[in-house]
């Protein structure tokens, strides 16, 4: 029997990736208590990482590049051992 595809509301995906930001739970952690694939957490915290500029000041200028090193920050401590 197949299992339904779950669709995540934009909540659970920003609270999960606040949780993953936070570090308190490492991803591997976070994935078995919330059933979700840990690239997929990977994905949502790298996109919150990305878009949280706007919340601040709002749309960035086209030309400014994203800063890659908070994202580069990220992958490593979420490496697999």
């Amino acid at each position: 029997m197949r299992r339904t595809r779950r669709n995540h509301g934009r909540t659970v995906k920003a609270q999960v990736a606040l949780a993953a930001v936070k570090g308190a739970k490492t991803v591997a952690e976070l994935a078995e208590q919330l059933h979700v694939h840990p690239i997929q957490i990977i994905e949502w915290e790298q996109h919150l990482m990305a878009g949280a500029v706007d919340v601040f000041g709002g749309q960035k200028p086209p030309s400014e590049a994203p800063d890659l090193s908070l994202l580069a920050v990220s992958a490593q401590r979420h490496a697999f051992q």
